[in-house]
């Protein structure tokens, strides 16, 4: 190194920096990434699931009531009774959804 030239002796630290500079980068964001994966998968196994579940529960409990009003308000029985079993059919589909859900949650 004695024997090299200033610009020389620049050049070469300044290519030391920039190989630094760029394995340093690199591990950052390899450590980054990792810690990132790792928070979301934790998220889409626990909350996520969660917030499905009962979104999905909400519609159900939408189409029970719908099905509720249309039997109670429909004009002859014939009709109130196929609005019946649609009723019937969606409450045991929200009864396996809740079950199935708590079973996913805990």
């Amino acid at each position: 190194m004695k024997n090299f030239s200033v610009a020389r002796k620049l050049s070469t630290a300044f290519l030391i920096v920039v190989l630094l500079f760029g394995i340093l980068l690199a591990s950052v964001v390899t450590f980054g990434m990792r810690s990132i994966s790792n928070y979301f998968s934790g998220f889409y196994e626990g909350p996520y699931q969660v917030v499905y579940t009962a979104e999905k529960l909400n519609k159900s409990l939408h189409a029970l009531e719908k099905y509720a009003l249309m039997m109670i308000t429909a004009p002859d029985a014939e009709k109130s009774s196929q609005y019946e079993e649609e009723f019937n059919s969606r409450a045991t589909e929200v009864n396996d959804e809740l079950a199935f859900g708590w079973m996913e949650i805990s």
